[in-house]
């Protein structure tokens, strides 16, 4: 938790089915946890095997699923489970496919995110702080963007995020079709947007180990339930973490 932060984004008494499969259910017993909440400039990691319900929280969190019972509440208030609103409000997410326009240019699909900016001086702006967080992509703004490597694709999909200025950025698994090396950059890159713009940063990653290393706290899920929260240095020693990974092999 980062000192002096405001709550942004809480997620209470989730309950999430898929035809009648549990996906999330947060509940209040002993070893779980009813609720997630995020902070204004933290990083926060979710943690997991294979359909423990890391995904669907984070879509959750952007209003992408339906929800059976429950509430999310963005800074004190109660809002409605709606991706519209949840950009309106500034969270942005970026999914595991990037959903890069292919045969748009990497500049066209960075301007998409801009396109509520009516001020063109803003959008120039924003354009010109992106590409200082993104240098590699300058020298390739006039490339398809179908065209790059899956690193520079998952550069654009963030880049392309940022021009709204988010207070939220989720990220599912960013991981995903990336060599470690080019992992560590993105992930560098995320830490960086992080403190030099106090936004909050929601990571499901199976990387655990590198996405531990920038987070500030972590929640463990199993079986849609939450079953621990802490800081990123307890995760990974918790008899928590070590009985849920262990039982996955």
């Amino acid at each position: 938790m980062v000192e002096n932060s405001v709550k942004l984004l809480s997620l209470r008494g989730i309950k999430v089915h898929y035809g009648g499969v549990k996906a999330l259910d947060f509940k209040n017993e002993k070893g779980s946890t009813d609720s997630v909440d995020i902070d204004e400039g933290e990083i926060v990691v979710l943690l997991g095997p294979n359909g423990a319900g890391k995904s669907t929280l984070l879509k959750t969190m952007f209003g992408l699923t339906p929800v059976s019972s429950g509430e999310m509440i963005w800074k004190g208030s109660k809002v409605e489970f709606n991706s519209k609103k949840m950009s309106e409000l500034g969270v942005s997410y970026v999914g595991q496919d990037k959903r890069i326009f292919a045969s748009l240019t990497v500049l066209e699909n960075i301007e998409i995110g801009g396109l509520g900016l009516r001020n063109r001086n803003i959008l120039k702006e924003r354009l010109a702080e992106v590409l200082k967080t993104f240098p590699d992509l300058r020298s390739r703004l006039y490339r398809r963007a179908g065209g790059l490597s899956g690193g520079q694709q998952q550069m654009v999909a963030i880049a392309r995020v940022l021009m709204a200025h988010p207070k939220v950025l989720l990220l599912d698994e960013p991981s995903l079709g990336l060599s470690p090396k080019i992992l560590k950059e993105v992930l560098t890159v995320v830490q960086n947007i992080n403190r030099d713009r106090k936004m909050a940063v929601v990571i499901v990653e199976h990387n655990i180990k590198s996405a531990l290393k920038i987070a500030d706290r972590a929640y463990i899920l199993d079986k849609g339930e939450i079953v621990f929260e802490g800081s990123a240095d307890e995760a990974l020693t918790n008899d928590i973490f070590i009985k849920v990974f262990m039982n996955t092999k």
